[in-house]
């Protein structure tokens, strides 16, 4: 998992996600963009707890239900994503975890859940599809993502 390696220019921000199912590219995917959008959090909260992959989770004390419906997987990912980020500034909270009710190809219905912030240290304004395409690659999905700033 490569979530907390970026490459960041002057108006995006790249990482690549890969998880051994299609559930942890979406939830990976969806830390790290929380990772992005106010990384002190993970610092700064009491901490619910570390998850198997050793990375400390802030309690969260805001969430949401969300269904999303897509023409097709990656377009599914980038859409959960933006829906997340819309309610994201809607609530002024960072949301780092997710529970799925319903997972498929095209369709998520699922609680995402956050903390609220005082501000955002990285605004993000979208998630693109340049470069996005999820693939299985051996045992494992990857994607890479480009979150625009």
């Amino acid at each position: 998992m490569d979530i907390l390696k970026f490459v960041e220019n002057r108006s995006n921000i790249e990482t690549r996600i890969s998880g051994k199912s299609l559930q942890d590219v979406f939830r990976d995917s969806l830390l790290a963009m929380a990772i992005v959008q106010n990384k002190s959090i993970f610092e700064i909260f009491d901490i619910k707890s570390v998850d198997s992959r050793g990375i400390k989770i802030p309690k969260a004390n805001v969430s949401d239900v969300m269904v999303i419906e897509s023409i097709d997987l990656t377009t599914l990912l980038i859409d959960f994503l933006n829906s997340v980020l819309a309610v994201s500034d809607n609530n002024q909270a960072v949301f780092f975890n997710v529970e799925f009710e319903e997972f498929s190809d095209i369709k998520v219905e699922a609680k995402v859940s956050g903390a609220r912030v005082n501000d955002f240290e990285g605004n993000i304004k979208q998630v693109t599809c340049d470069m996005a395409n999820i693939e299985k690659i051996g045992d494992h999905w990857e994607i890479s993502l480009v979150f625009d700033i």
